[in-house]
């Protein structure tokens, strides 16, 4: 926290304005990289709360989901896809 203080002191131009006045529709379109992953959380959470999911079910939407979302975002690719599965067979193993 200390360097961020100093930081902050030392480079008072790269400090976005206190008062920044955001339309909902602004807030939205800043935030259109967050709400994938939020709405992945409370897939996954909400289907093992409501008792529609299992946890380990629930592991396989939170995959999918995650797998649609980086998709979407042009992010899946083969070598994306190759790492995260060595990933995953390490953690399992």
């Amino acid at each position: 926290m200390a360097y961020t203080i100093v930081w902050a002191v030392l480079h008072p131009d790269q400090i976005p304005p206190a008062d920044q006045n955001l339309s909902f529709a602004q807030k939205l379109h800043e935030s259109r990289h967050l709400i994938p992953v939020v709405s992945l959380i409370a897939a996954v959470l909400g289907s093992i709360y409501t008792g529609i999911a299992t946890a380990t079910e629930a592991a396989a939407l939170g995959v999918v989901g995650a797998l649609l979302i980086a998709a979407m975002q042009g992010e899946l690719s083969w070598k994306t896809s190759a790492t995260v599965l060595s990933a995953a067979r390490v953690s399992i193993a």
